[in-house]
C-alpha cells in the first residue's frame, strides 16, 4: 500500500512542469477576450479537450497562438475569457493554481518521506555505544 502511495505522489509530482506555465501566465496574465480561430478534437477515442488556437489583443498589439485549457468545442468567432501575455493565452480558470498546488504538495510530501526514511536510515546503521544506546 506504501508502494502504491509513493508511485501516486511521483505521478503527482509531474503536475508542476505540466502546469507551470499555464498558472504563471493565470497569475501574470493580462484578462482579455480571445477570438477563436478554429478547435479540433484532441484525442478522438479518450477526448483530452480541444485544441483551439485563437486571436486576442495584448498591450495594443494583436496576438494569436494555441489557447491551453478548452473544455468543450467552440465554433469560429466565438469570443472567450482568456488570461493572456505577449505568446501564450489560458482559460481564465483558477483549475491552473489546483493543479499546480496539488503537484507542488505531493512534491513536499515526498521530500518529508524521503527525509524521514533517510533520517530511519541513519538511525538503524548508527554504532552503538557502550552502554548500549545509539548515537545520533
Amino acid at each position: 500500500m506504501r508502494f502504491l502511495a509513493v508511485v501516486a505522489l511521483c505521478g503527482a509530482c509531474f503536475l508542476v512542469p505540466g502546469t507551470y506555465g499555464q498558472a504563471a501566465v493565470y497569475l501574470t496574465g493580462e484578462r482579455v477576450s480571445a477570438t477563436i480561430d478554429h478547435c479540433a478534437l484532441m484525442g478522438e477515442k479518450r477526448h483530452f479537450g480541444y485544441h483551439c488556437a485563437a486571436t486576442w489583443r495584448y498591450r495594443d498589439a494583436v496576438r494569436s497562438g494555441d489557447i491551453h485549457g478548452i473544455r468543450d468545442d467552440r465554433r469560429p468567432g466565438a469570443a472567450v475569457a482568456v488570461r493572456a501575455d505577449a505568446d501564450t493565452a489560458v482559460t481564465d480558470s483558477p483549475g491552473w493554481l489546483v493543479w499546480f498546488s496539488i503537484g507542488v504538495s505531493a512534491a513536499l510530501v515526498l521530500v518529508v518521506l524521503i527525509v524521514r526514511l533517510f533520517l530511519r536510515l541513519i538511525r538503524a546503521t548508527a554504532p552503538e555505544s557502550p552502554s548500549g544506546t545509539t548515537r545520533s
